[in-house]
Order: C-alpha cells, then sequence, then structure tokens
C-alpha cells in the first residue's frame, strides 16, 4: 500500500533520514511510531511530533516501519515506494 503524493512530499517534517519512510507534518505527537519501532522513530519534544531518525535495515524494522504507518492515528507516516 502506497500512500505518499506529491503534495505530502512538501510537507515532510525535517528530521527525517533520508529513504523511503517519513513522517509529514500533520503529526500529532503520540509517538505510536516509537512504541511500535524505537530503532526508526524519535520524538521531538520541542516541536511536538514524531519523526524517521533512522531508515529500517532489516525486515524486521521494515515490518515494524509498515505496522507503525498502518497504525498512525493521525496518519502521518508515509512511505514513498523508493529504495533506500
Amino acid at each position: 500500500m502506497k500512500r505518499g503524493t506529491f503534495s505530502s512530499v512538501k510537507q515532510k517534517i525535517k528530521e527525517n533520514a533520508p529513504g523511503k519512510y517519513y513522517i509529514i507534518d500533520q503529526c500529532i505527537g503520540c509517538s505510536h511510531c516509537y512504541v511500535l519501532s524505537p530503532g526508526n522513530f524519535h520524538m521531538n519534544p520541542d516541536e511536538g511530533h514524531d519523526f524517521v531518525f533512522k531508515q529500517p535495515e532489516t525486515r524486521e524494522d521494515e515490518e515494524l516501519c509498515l505496522k507503525a504507518m498502518q497504525c498512525c492515528p493521525a496518519d502521518a507516516i508515509r512511505d514513498d515506494g523508493l529504495s533506500h
């Protein structure tokens, strides 16, 4: 399932690590993504949003990022479909 669009690319949060997954500025800072995949997501407490600090490197990381994307209550985690 590909949810990234051209318009969402313009809204990427600046702290995102370059790569396939990213969070856009509609993030509500709930940190569900961090709970599901702490090796890939972090919170910026000063800005009140989460971000992808490390792209997945293993199949398990990839599955956790996908699960985080599917569970995001704000639909703020995106996948541009590109490989690393």
